[in-house]
């Protein structure tokens, strides 16, 4: 999973998770040193950027 390549900042949990709540869904930050949970919309963002870079690389 692209989330683990070289070092983790932290666990990036999907939207279902993040309403959740619980451990994945926010209180996981408190072990990674981060100010709170992410915002609903990472999950969509983190998968436009992957797709955007393929994009990039792509022999055309």
């Amino acid at each position: 999973m692209i989330g683990y390549c070289n070092d983790v900042f932290a666990y990036v949990p999907s939207l279902r998770v993040l309403q959740e709540g619980g451990y994945e869904g926010g209180d996981a930050m408190i072990y990674y040193v981060q100010p709170g949970p992410f915002a609903p919309s990472v999950e969509e963002t983190i998968i436009r950027k992957a797709h955007e870079l393929v994009e990039r690389v792509r022999i055309k």
